[in-house]
Protein backbone atom coordinates (compact mmCIF):
# COMPACT_ATOMS: atom_id res chain seq x y z
CA UNK A 1 0.00 0.00 0.00
CA UNK A 2 2.83 2.01 1.05
CA UNK A 3 4.44 2.40 -2.39
CA UNK A 4 0.92 2.73 -4.59
CA UNK A 5 0.61 5.46 -2.39
CA UNK A 6 3.66 6.92 -3.23
CA UNK A 7 3.65 6.33 -6.54
CA UNK A 8 0.31 7.99 -7.06
CA UNK A 9 1.33 10.86 -5.24
CA UNK A 10 4.41 11.41 -7.21
CA UNK A 11 2.53 10.91 -10.55
CA UNK A 12 0.46 13.72 -9.17
CA UNK A 13 2.94 16.07 -7.91
CA UNK A 14 4.62 15.33 -11.80
CA UNK A 15 1.11 16.15 -13.36
CA UNK A 16 0.94 19.25 -11.15
CA UNK A 17 4.44 20.70 -12.55
CA UNK A 18 3.63 19.67 -16.03
CA UNK A 19 0.72 21.49 -16.00
CA UNK A 20 1.96 24.64 -15.05
CA UNK A 21 4.60 24.61 -17.24
CA UNK A 22 2.39 24.30 -19.99
CA UNK A 23 0.04 26.85 -18.34
CA UNK A 24 3.49 29.39 -18.49
CA UNK A 25 4.17 29.06 -21.95
CA UNK A 26 0.53 29.59 -23.22
CA UNK A 27 -0.88 33.36 -24.56
CA UNK A 28 -3.21 34.70 -22.56
CA UNK A 29 -6.57 34.29 -25.08
CA UNK A 30 -5.54 30.84 -24.22
CA UNK A 31 -4.82 31.23 -20.76
CA UNK A 32 -8.62 32.89 -20.36
CA UNK A 33 -10.27 30.32 -21.99
CA UNK A 34 -9.07 27.57 -19.74
CA UNK A 35 -9.63 29.35 -17.00
CA UNK A 36 -13.35 29.39 -18.25
CA UNK A 37 -13.52 25.61 -19.34
CA UNK A 38 -12.18 25.16 -15.78
CA UNK A 39 -15.02 27.16 -14.11
CA UNK A 40 -17.49 25.03 -16.42
CA UNK A 41 -16.77 21.95 -15.03
CA UNK A 42 -16.20 22.68 -11.70
CA UNK A 43 -19.34 24.01 -11.96
CA UNK A 44 -20.61 20.65 -13.21
CA UNK A 45 -19.13 18.91 -11.19
CA UNK A 46 -21.23 21.09 -8.10
CA UNK A 47 -24.15 20.54 -9.87
CA UNK A 48 -23.34 16.46 -10.21
CA UNK A 49 -21.99 16.33 -6.49
CA UNK A 50 -25.48 18.27 -5.48
CA UNK A 51 -27.18 15.49 -7.44
CA UNK A 52 -25.86 12.80 -5.66
CA UNK A 53 -26.49 13.71 -2.04
CA UNK A 54 -29.44 14.35 -2.68
CA UNK A 55 -30.26 10.65 -3.64
CA UNK A 56 -29.13 9.93 -0.40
Amino acid sequence: MGKICTTVLGLGVAGTIIGMELYRCMDNKDRRELKKDVKCAVEDLKTATGKIMEMH
